[in-house]
């Protein structure tokens, strides 16, 4: 008998148990956060939305599944079944709490484009603060993904100089690939994810642990501590966007516009 085994094995037992199928108070829910978030493009229907040329999409597939399943095989109730937490974070994520890494790509690709050209014809340029470099971030303009990250860029203008440091290098916006070690779209594909490089301390993401995705993962202490990060993640939440500094799997350099996670519930 091995007890640390043992414990590990229940442990990840109860992580990646599967869930129940989803209430339909769950689904309506889901429903109205993407209508209100791209309203210029969907409509709700009964438990489905419709798009402005008459397609038409599931909230749910009815499938019980693992935290694993959902990246993998989600559904769009899914991709908003962990809430975002829209205030600063004082604690570490629980363990799978990741709010925006689940992701339904037809719903992007019927957003910001199919393929890498679709995505590229939709790229525009957004100056960024003065003395980055670069000094303009290619974003998608579809959904207003764009004008939402000009606003972040204007109100970034106005933080102090030693915060505005923190955004001065952007390390990337637009990359037709998979996510690393998967065969997910990456939100970078679709134009409407970047990076920044942070202070070293600052710079973390958890694959970087040596760790396996189905382990516990120790979440970095100074994620929580830093009040210039915070400065910085509030205005990009104000906006639309989601912070990966806030998911159980890290990735405290990435920010991506997801307005149906932040908006008012």
């Amino acid at each position: 008998m091995f007890p640390g085994v043992c414990v590990y094995s229940v442990l990840a037992a109860v992580l990646w148990a599967a869930s129940p199928p989803p209430s339909p108070a769950a689904i309506q829910q889901t429903l109205q956060a993407l209508c209100v978030a791209y309203s210029a493009y969907i409509s709700p229907s009964d438990g489905e939305i419709v798009w402005r040329d008459g397609a038409r999409m599931p909230i749910d597939d009815g499938q019980a599944k693992t935290f694993q399943e959902k990246l993998d095989h989600p559904d769009l109730e899914d991709q908003l079944s962990i809430a975002y937490p829209r205030n600063g974070l004082d604690t570490p994520p629980k363990p799978n709490e990741d709010p925006g890494r689940i992701r339904f790509t037809p719903f992007f690709e019927k957003l910001y484009g199919v393929n890498r050209d679709e995505v590229s014809a939709n790229l525009v340029s957004v100056a960024w603060l003065p003395g980055a470099q670069p000094a303009t971030i290619p974003f998608n303009k579809q959904a207003a993904a764009a004008a939402a990250l000009a606003e972040v860029a204007k109100d970034l203008a106005n933080l102090p100089k030693e915060t505005q440091v923190y955004v001065l290098k952007p390390m990337g916006s637009f990359n037709w690939r998979a996510i690393a070690g998967t065969h997910r779209s990456s939100p970078h594909s679709f134009g409407i994810a970047l990076d920044f490089q942070l202070p070293k301390k600052l710079h973390c993401y958890w694959q970087w642990s040596g760790k396996p995705e189905t382990a516990p993962i120790p979440y970095p202490p100074s994620l929580l501590a830093d009040s210039r990060l915070r400065e910085v993640v509030a205005v990009f939440e104000k906006h639309g966007f989601i912070w990966g500094g806030k998911w159980a799997h890290y990735d405290s350099m990435h920010f991506e516009f997801r307005p149906e996670l932040t908006s008012p519930p």
